[in-house]
């Protein structure tokens, strides 16, 4: 064997090795007790949270009571690959907000219906937490 095509072997069980670490990605998973996913709904606020987030794709759906027409959205998130999308329905199934789960962004949702809300996070090959709290708001 040449230098030459030792080198290029090299090279080649290099990229192929490069690769497959890629793919280490590929495995998609659904929420599960290793996420310490938990839900508090008392005293009139919402909270989802589910840490150690590794490559998950799933989707929950909860009801919430929301006596007032808003919410004010608290993100204590940290989603750093992937996405984390949350839907906020009021109780006439208008979308009131749709946002994804950052860091510290705070806002109100637009202004709803009281009642039962649907809310919905979808997760897109997320690693990290989902820390969300809603609290009911008044409009304005």
């Amino acid at each position: 064997m040449t230098r030459a095509t030792g080198a290029l072997r090299l090279a080649l069980v290099a990229a192929v090795a490069v690769a497959a670490m890629g793919c280490e990605d590929s495995i998609i998973k659904m929420l599960g007790p290793e996420n310490s996913e938990f839900i508090t709904n008392e005293g009139g606020t919402f909270r989802h949270v589910s840490y150690e987030l590794d490559n998950v794709t799933d989707r929950r759906v909860f009801q919430w009571d929301n006596p007032m027409p808003r919410a004010m959205v608290e993100h204590r998130n940290f989603v750093h690959h992937g996405s984390v999308l949350i839907l906020v329905k009021d109780a006439d199934s208008t979308v009131v907000d749709s946002v994804f789960a950052e860091w510290e962004m705070d806002a109100p949702t637009d202004v709803g219906t009281p009642g039962t809300w649907t809310l919905e996070f979808r997760y897109f090959g997320a690693r990290g937490r989902v820390d969300t709290r809603f609290v009911p708001l008044a409009a304005e």
